[in-house]
């Protein structure tokens, strides 16, 4: 027996998104009727930090809006399962209402993702590796009526950077200990046990990104005469410029800088993909190999991709898996001044990309 609610976990509030339920429940599933495949893999990353480890059900809107005869667009279909499955999410895809009016293209575009998760589990089975965290707080939005998506995040997965959501109440030294950086733009709300996993993780060599206000209000939303993550970092106020605390590196952005200073402090660990590109990348790391899941979010044509510094592939080629093709055609990869890259004509809507490594 399964025990799942559709919590409605991206509402703007806590009207339909019941956050003490995520605890009790088998499966976190949602409904994701007419989103866009950017928002779809936003919803999906905070998916996977509610969930905390246990399997992700995201209900695809797959008709039309007000017509349960009609599919959806392929253009629209495609994106939005991709991004689904590339972010580790089961899809939950209802179609066969009508036989009449249902477009064979669009069903293709259901089939062919699903097909190819279900053909190929050795691209689905392993790590998402993630550098960068990024706080997301529950609270922040119920009592202080915060966005739940940090906006930065936008430009972070525009710029190619891979990151992962963390929930500002499972904040830890176990849950802090895989990234290099974390951004804090949204939580003012945050108790002191939060405030000092993160000032130890610092002082241990991480770089964190914060907003002014960040920890200036407590659980229950009453603001505190200081707030209690630049108390816990030792700091008077919050450091408009970058400041070293013990090993590691803090600082406060101004608001309407916060998104770019994000961008600029993770590029080491970005496949810096043009503002414009229309692709997504969430690499996962196998033991011999890096896999990067590409969503096309909007045509592309040809996109460059290139290769965080930490990784040394052992070959000079890698491998592209495409839904619907039998074959697994070679990429090259490129030395240039920038470092590796490799180049992909003609972006298909879902790819995963096979780089050998060690």
């Amino acid at each position: 027996i399964l025990f799942f609610a559709n919590t409605q976990y991206e509402y703007a509030d806590a009207r339909l998104a019941g956050d003490l339920e995520y605890e009790r429940e088998d499966v976190l599933l949602s409904e994701s009727a007419w989103l866009g495949s950017r928002d779809m893999s936003k919803k999906m990353l905070l998916g996977q930090a509610l969930a905390a480890g246990r399997p992700v059900w995201n209900y695809l809107g797959t008709f039309k809006k007000g017509d349960f005869a009609t599919l959806r667009r392929p253009e629209e279909l495609g994106p939005n399962i991709a991004a689904t499955l590339a972010h580790g999410a089961r899809a939950w895809v209802v179609d066969g209402f009508s036989e009449g009016r249902n477009d064979p293209i669009a069903r293709r575009a259901i089939a062919l993702p699903l097909a190819f998760q279900a053909t190929h589990p050795d691209l689905f089975s392993h790590p998402r590796w993630a550098p960068v965290g990024v706080v997301i707080s529950t609270r922040s939005r119920n009592i202080l009526h915060r966005p739940l998506h940090p906006p930065h995040i936008t430009a972070l997965l525009q710029a190619g950077t891979p990151v992962a959501d963390l929930r500002d109440e499972r904040i830890s030294s176990k849950t802090l200990q895989s990234f290099r950086v974390v951004t804090c733009e949204t939580a003012g709300c945050l108790d002191e046990k939060s405030a000092a996993a993160l000032a130890k993780w610092v002082r241990a060599g991480g770089t964190l990104i914060a907003a002014t206000d960040a920890g200036l209000y407590d659980e229950l939303g009453q603001k505190r005469e200081r707030s209690a993550l630049w108390q816990a970092l030792g700091l008077e106020t919050a450091p408009g410029q970058i400041t070293a605390v013990g090993r590691g590196k803090v600082l406060a952005p101004e608001p309407k800088d916060f998104a770019q200073q994000a961008v600029n402090l993770t590029s080491a660990d970005s496949f810096r993909l043009a503002r414009n590109a229309g692709v997504e990348v969430v690499p996962y790391r196998a033991p011999d190999s890096l896999l990067l899941h590409l969503v096309r979010h909007k045509p592309a044509a040809t996109i460059v991709l290139r290769l965080p510094d930490s990784f040394h592939p052992t070959e000079k080629n890698a491998r592209l898996f495409v839904p619907g093709l039998t074959d697994a055609p070679t990429i090259p990869l490129s030395m240039t001044s920038e470092g590796i890259t490799l180049t992909l004509t003609n972006v298909p809507v879902y790819s995963v990309i096979r780089i050998p490594m060690r």
